[in-house]
């Protein structure tokens, strides 16, 4: 009960932090990951895996499923983890 509680309460971070982007929207979920589509079409998921592995933080390109091509798959970490996640992307630029 308590692991649920802690990948609820750090999906709902993750998702808004996400969002806040601008270009990344966050499709709702109850699992413990996040499939979330890059809305800017002058980023590709393959750039944002790049960048992102570049900070050590490994994320799904999803382009190799059918009608996923513009979506990355993110893992519900713990709080750390997850914050380390969002300050690496808020410092991304194309």
């Amino acid at each position: 009960e308590k692991t649920l509680d802690l990948i609820n309460r750090e999906r709902e971070l993750l998702s808004e932090g996400l969002k806040k982007t601008g270009w990344l929207e966050p499709v709702p979920s109850s699992a413990n990951f996040l499939l979330v589509r890059i809305a800017d079409p002058a980023i590709t998921p393959d750039m944002l895996c790049e960048k992102t592995a570049m900070s050590g933080i490994l994320l799904r390109n999803c382009r190799s499923f059918s009608g996923l091509d513009r979506y990355v798959r993110i893992a519900v970490r713990s709080h750390a983890e997850n914050r380390r996640l969002l300050e690496a992307v808020e410092m991304i630029t194309f």
